[in-house]
């Protein structure tokens, strides 16, 4: 997974916005971590590397194109070097993923008009980056730009950052991004990007009318969103239904209008995470050994890598007022948790929905550091026994990070524990 991977990798640059926001008042902060003495651009060298390190190389003799034969279970493959061979199977699993959505009158280079694949082996940090999109990919891979020293601008034609997250949240984290230095021109358009030697134009109008403008920048990041990839993979040949913006549709089985050939991942919608289709797989191997197997999306986390993080998992307050579902809803400021003020950073919160008849956990949602992470298996032993006594309390989680939270949060509702 190239995008979580190398995030993850860059995350560890959270430490310079803790540097560079050491203040009279909290003073213990001014200690800077080896690479805050060195030169941007020979850090962010070093972090190319760990992130190679983590993808690895592809082997020669793997793998590394499919494509359906037109013919009932059959595919052809090739290896890394160019030769072909026909398969015949029983069953077959499409999971080719997502591409980039590509955006009209902006061509992607990955040089200086890059996707987040490019934006990733950058040859040093710009000066100045224009982002298109603040949903996930845009926030991260702009927050840690703007981390390094970019003078960073996100694009966005919503309202709102972050399509899909909890109204809360998204409000909370654009005040936050604002306060670390980034640039925010949310209703507006792009409709046009020019490269030259000295930088890239962009030409960019208010969605919902008036005069054009430009904005020049020396890197700019498409981040508009994610398309399945199964252009040219020969699945409507094969009689696989597709629909209009490239989808294959499934059934609870995950498998398509044609009998035995099954479908996971970014190529049947719904989230596209990494761990949602990891859990698609599983249980539809499962199903092929004749098995069963069940997943629920609701208890699917989702995590943004900004800093701090950021961590969903079940229904928002929009969704719940959307579908007539009565709830109540807790939150936990870190303004009242004495590690977060012991560190100055205190912009967090953890806010739990639950039924308001059954007490039934129906999502969590939370913003914060993650310096003292627990482990889950102790977390869920100590939530699910409070919550046998009805004691569940949201102060519980006040040490944990998003990622092990969100964990907690969605063995509860495996569970159908509640919440006090």
């Amino acid at each position: 997974d190239v995008g979580t991977s190398s995030v993850k990798a860059l995350l560890v640059s959270k430490t310079g916005e803790v540097v560079n926001s050491a203040t009279p008042e909290y003073p213990f902060q001014t200690p800077k971590p080896m690479w805050a003495e060195t030169d941007p651009d020979v850090w962010w060298e070093a972090t190319k590397r760990a992130i190679r390190s983590l993808l690895g190389e592809v082997n020669p003799n793997e793998i590394v194109a499919v494509g359906l034969t037109g013919q009932m279970h059959g595919m052809v493959a090739l290896d890394g070097k160019g030769k072909a061979q026909t398969l015949e199977t029983a069953n077959i699993l499409i999971a080719t993923g997502s591409e980039v959505t590509p955006l009209p009158g902006v061509e992607i280079d990955e040089k200086q008009i890059v996707s987040s694949t490019g934006a990733l082996s950058l040859p040093k940090v710009p000066k100045t980056m224009a982002v298109i999109g603040a949903g996930v990919i845009g926030l991260e891979l702009g927050s840690v730009w703007r981390r390094l020293g970019s003078e960073v601008t996100v694009i966005e034609f919503l309202d709102f950052v972050l399509p899909g997250m909890d109204g809360e949240v998204q409000k909370n984290v654009q005040r936050i991004l604002k306060k670390q230095g980034m640039n925010f021109k949310m209703k507006t358009k792009v409709t046009g990007a020019k490269a030259a030697k000295t930088g890239v134009t962009l030409t960019m109008e208010p969605r919902d009318g008036g005069d054009a403008e430009t904005l020049k920048v020396d890197t700019v990041l498409v981040a508009i969103g994610r398309r399945p990839f199964t252009d040219g993979l020969g699945a409507k040949e094969a009689g696989v239904e597709m629909t209009d913006r490239g989808f294959i549709p499934v059934d609870t089985d995950f498998q398509t209008n044609v009998e035995g050939i099954y479908a996971i991942g970014d190529v049947i919608g719904g989230a596209m995470l990494a761990h949602k289709a990891e859990d698609e797989g599983v249980v539809c191997a499962e199903i092929m050994a004749g098995q069963t197997g069940h997943i629920d999306y609701d208890a699917i986390p989702g995590i943004v890598y900004t800093h701090p993080e950021i961590a969903s998992v079940g229904k928002t307050e929009e969704q719940l007022k959307e579908a007539g579902i009565e709830y109540k809803s807790g939150k936990y400021p870190f303004t009242a948790n004495s590690r977060s003020r012991c560190n100055g950073d205190t912009d967090g919160f953890v806010k739990i929905l639950a039924d308001k008849k059954t007490d039934r956990i129906l999502g969590a949602h939370v913003r914060f550091d993650t310096t003292t992470p627990r482990h889950p298996a102790w977390l869920k032993k100590r939530f699910a026994a409070a919550a046998d006594c009805g004691e569940v309390s949201i102060t519980q989680m006040n040490w944990a990070s998003s990622e092990i939270v969100t964990a907690v949060a969605k063995f509860l509702m495996e569970q159908g524990y509640g919440c006090e």
